[in-house]
């Protein structure tokens, strides 16, 4: 399946490898749990309800992993020097990071699958990546060219799937 809308792509060097994509989620779970932490210490002399509590955790969750990721990155990507994109080179929607992050959390499961998959992909997607159409690439990476924008099937576990993809010469 084709349309005529135009996508960019890079050299297989500027999409962000499994070395990379491990440090930013290391970097990322670490500062996240330092705000865990925190929020416990400061739970237990403010008298947060369980309520609140959660509250804050699901808004610090979202504007860390959702908003702030697609918008600047998080640490771990501003220490990793790698950015995330969609299929036209920019920067992803917020529909697009919400499945991402809700596959991460089911994607758990199939982590072991995940690093086959990222290590032998020509474009280093994890299967969550593949299903909201979002690339992890260097900071400084240039797009190598234009092309068609193709939706390209794929069968996982006997169920065949579309992803939407670019051309390359």
């Amino acid at each position: 399946m084709e349309s005529n809308a135009s996508g960019v792509y890079y050299q297989k060097s500027d999409y962000a490898n499994f070395a990379l994509r491990l440090s930013t989620l290391i970097i990322d779970l670490a500062l996240s749990a330092g705000f865990g932490f925190a929020l416990d210490a400061v739970a237990e002399s403010a008298s947060l309800t369980s309520g609140q509590y959660d509250t804050i955790i699901v808004v610090f969750l979202f504007l860390y992993f959702i908003e702030m990721k697609r918008r600047y990155g998080t640490i771990g990507n501003i220490v990793t020097r790698t950015r995330l994109i969609d299929v036209s080179g920019k920067r992803p929607s917020i529909y697009s990071m919400l499945v991402r992050s809700s596959l991460f959390v089911l994607g758990s499961l199939f982590f072991i699958i995940d690093i086959i998959w990222v290590t032998s992909d020509e474009k280093r997607q994890m299967i969550r990546d593949k299903f909201s159409g979002i690339y992890v690439i260097k900071r400084k990476a240039q797009p190598l060219g234009h092309g068609k924008v193709i939706y390209s099937s794929c069968m996982i576990a006997s169920l065949n799937f579309l992803f939407k993809d670019v051309e390359t010469n």
